[in-house]
C-alpha cells in the first residue's frame, strides 16, 4: 500500500502537525515496512499538475485539515482524482480568546459550513482529542472519525538529556542560586515553553510572573522561560526588573530535554491547544503541570493525577502559590512518568494509525 503524508510546508518549518507527520510516517516504516510511505510538500514539486498526478499514485493521501491543503485538495486536486483522502485534525478546531480583528475571520474561514464543503469527500477524520471528536460527530454525523493520540516515545527523548547540567552550565539568577548553594531554601523551578504570543497565553504569564514576584514566596521561586515570539521583549523586561526570571530564549529538543530534567513544575497558560507536544516532553521527565481547563490540556492533564487544571488567573496564581509553600504535597515524578507512558502508548498508538490508513 502506497500512503502520502501530504503537508504544504516543509516538515522543518511548522509546528506539531508537522511534528506528527515526521513521528508517524517514521514510525510506521519501521513497524510496517510493507507500507510505501511518502511526505510530499508543496514546495517538492514544480507546479500543481505534477502535484495532482503525484498524489494520484497513492493509494491514500493523509493531510492535514488547514484551510489550505483543504482548498488544494477541493479545487486545484480534485477528490475524482485520488483514491482516499484522510484529513487529520493537529490543529484546534475552536478559536476563542484573545479577541482582535484576526479571530472573527478565523472563525468565519473555518466555520463548520466551509468546513462540510472543502472536506465532504474525504472518507476519514483522525482526531487527537475529545472535544474535537465529538464536534466533528456532531457536524460530520456520517463521517468516520477516529481519536488517536500522536505518538511520542519518551524513551528516546529522555536519551536527550545528557548528564551534563544545563543549570551549571548556564548558572542560575543570583540570588536564587545563592539560595541553592546555602540550602536556606528549597527552590521551585518554574518552566514555562512555547510561542511567545497571546494564544499561548504569554500575556498571562507575564501577569503572573508580576503577581507572584511580588509576594514573601518569590525569593523561593525561579521562572525559566524558553521560546520566541512576539512578547519577546516584554520576556526580557522581567528578565532585567527580576533576579529570579531566566529568559533562555530559542531552544533545540536536546537542550529543551535538559531543561526539563532540571526543573519541577511545567506551566501551561495556553487558551487551547490540540495534543500539546510540550506536555508529553515535561512528562517524559516527571513534571507536573499547571494548565487551563481547556481542550487539549485536559485532554493529558487529569487532575490531581499529573498534574493541576484550573479556571481562573487568579486561580491560577493561587495554585502556584499553594505547591510552592507545600512542596511535600507536588505529585512525584515518579508517578507521572508511569501515568503519561500509559496515556499515551506508542505501540497502541501505530497499531491504531496503521488501521486508520486501511
Amino acid at each position: 500500500m502506497k500512503i502520502a503524508f501530504f503537508n504544504y510546508l516543509k516538515l522543518e518549518n511548522g509546528g506539531g502537525a508537522e511534528r506528527f507527520i515526521s513521528n508517524a510516517s517514521t514510525g510506521l516504516k519501521k513497524r510496517y515496512p510493507e507500507l510505501k510511505i511518502s511526505v510530499i510538500t508543496y514546495e517538492s514539486v514544480n507546479n500543481i499538475s505534477q502535484l495532482k498526478n503525484t498524489l494520484k499514485e497513492y493509494d491514500v493521501v493523509y493531510s492535514r485539515h488547514d484551510l489550505r491543503e483543504a482548498i488544494i485538495l477541493k479545487f486545484l486536486i480534485r477528490y475524482k482524482n485520488l483514491k482516499k483522502v484522510i484529513f487529520g485534525f493537529h490543529t484546534s478546531i475552536y478559536f476563542g480568546l484573545p479577541k482582535n480583528w484576526l479571530f472573527p475571520l478565523l472563525k468565519f474561514l473555518y466555520g463548520f459550513l466551509n468546513y462540510k464543503f472543502l472536506l465532504n469527500k474525504a472518507v476519514r477524520f483522525h482526531v487527537v482529542n475529545s472535544f474535537a471528536e465529538i464536534e466533528l460527530k456532531r457536524i460530520f454525523k456520517d463521517k468516520d472519525i477516529q481519536k488517536i493520540y500522536n505518538p511520542f516515545d519518551f524513551e528516546i527523548y529522555e536519551k536527550q538529556s545528557s548528564l551534563a547540567s544545563f543549570w551549571q552550565a548556564e548558572g542560575a539568577s543570583r540570588i536564587s542560586k545563592k539560595l541553592i548553594d546555602s540550602g536556606q531554601a528549597r527552590v521551585t523551578r518554574l518552566l514555562w515553553v512555547g510561542r511567545l504570543i497571546r494564544e499561548k497565553g504569554a500575556d498571562d504569564l507575564i501577569k503572573l510572573i508580576r503577581d507572584i514576584n511580588s509576594t514573601k514566596e518569590a525569593e523561593k521561586i525561579i521562572w525559566m522561560i524558553a521560546g520566541v515570539g512576539k512578547l519577546e521583549n516584554e520576556i526580557k523586561i522581567l528578565t532585567r526588573e527580576f533576579d529570579n526570571v531566566k529568559y533562555l530564549g530559542y531552544l533545540n529538543n536536546q537542550n529543551l530535554a535538559q531543561i526539563y530534567k532540571q526543573n519541577d513544575l511545567f506551566l501551561s497558560t495556553s487558551r487551547w491547544e490540540s495534543f500539546p507536544y510540550t506536555f508529553l516532553e515535561a512528562q517524559t521527565f516527571g513534571l507536573p503541570i499547571i494548565a487551563f481547563d481547556v481542550h487539549g490540556c485536559n485532554e493529558i492533564v487529569k487532575n490531581g493525577v499529573n498534574g493541576y487544571l484550573v479556571n481562573s488567573i487568579d486561580k491560577y496564581k493561587d495554585k502556584i502559590l499553594y505547591l510552592v509553600r507545600n512542596q511535600n504535597i507536588v505529585i512525584k515524578k515518579k508517578y507521572i512518568k508511569k501515568f503519561i507512558r500509559k496515556l499515551v502508548n506508542i505501540e497502541e498508538i501505530y497499531k491504531k494509525l496503521y488501521e486508520l490508513l486501511q
